[in-house]
């Protein structure tokens, strides 16, 4: 038996879930936090502890919704990535 028919399998299932906590933690941590410090910092002209702090909060806010919104939608992605 070819060893490459029992890794390749193995290496998409890997490759699909990498791109796929990609995809979630960029659609709600990485995106939310950037276009938040943008509008705050240039939008509402805050600087110093008033900007970390409500960066802080919208760091907070993305968090929950990562956890109960993106983790249960990794499940989805990973099925229709590894479909066959």
């Amino acid at each position: 038996m070819d060893s490459n028919a029992i890794t390749e399998p193995v290496s998409n299932v890997f490759s699909a879930m990498a791109f796929t906590l990609i995809e979630i933690l960029g659609l709600y941590m990485i995106m939310p936090v950037f276009v938040a410090a943008i509008i705050f910092r240039y939008v509402f002209g805050l600087k110093g502890q008033s900007f970390k702090f409500l960066i802080g909060i919208v760091g907070l806010v993305c968090l929950y919704f990562l956890a109960t919104k993106g983790f249960p939608q990794i499940g989805e992605i990973m099925q229709q990535k590894t479909a066959i």
